[in-house]
């Protein structure tokens, strides 16, 4: 059976989810040793003569940077694969994704409280258009002919 288009459209859709947090983990990485650079400047500048606090704050930052960038690679790779998964139709690859979809609509619940405490259109905006594509992707993963794609074809109907 070919994969369904939506099939496709939700492996891209995690192939740019796991794009955007490299970039982030670059990110972390990069900012983290510069946060601790200008955090051991300060600390070093109101120290003595030792200047130990300004190698604590650089070790500070690079270590908080690190495991970060780190943690977001880790995000990055599994998105990667259940991206790979899809694309080949797996069917523990259907059923992450509709984890992480429902993960993604209970975790917009208080992204929507906090945008809407903190009157932020953008985050408004942001967080609806993620309840609408994870809502999307719930629907779309459930239906008859997406379900007996991953299954091999074996749940379609038999035509007489």
């Amino acid at each position: 059976m070919t994969r369904p288009a939506g099939v496709t459209a939700i492996a891209v859709l995690y192939i740019i989810g796991a794009c955007f947090m490299v970039l982030v983990a670059l990110g972390l990485i990069i900012g983290g040793s510069l946060a601790g650079g200008a955090l051991g400047s300060m600390i070093g500048g109101s120290q003595s003569t030792s200047g130990t606090g300004a190698a604590g704050g650089v070790a500070v930052g690079l270590f908080l940077g690190a495991a970060g960038g780190i943690i977001m690679l880790i995000f990055a790779a599994a998105h990667g694969v259940v991206a790979w998964g899809m694309l080949k139709l797996k069917e523990w690859a259907r059923i992450v994704s509709i984890a992480l979809a429902v993960l993604g609509l209970v975790l917009a619940v208080p992204a929507l409280l906090f945008g809407v405490m903190r009157g932020s259109p953008v985050a408004l905006v942001f967080t609806l258009v993620r309840v609408a594509i994870a809502g999307w992707i719930l629907w779309y993963l459930v239906q008859p002919h997406v379900k007996a794609a991953f299954r091999g074809g074996s749940a379609l109907p038999v035509q007489v």
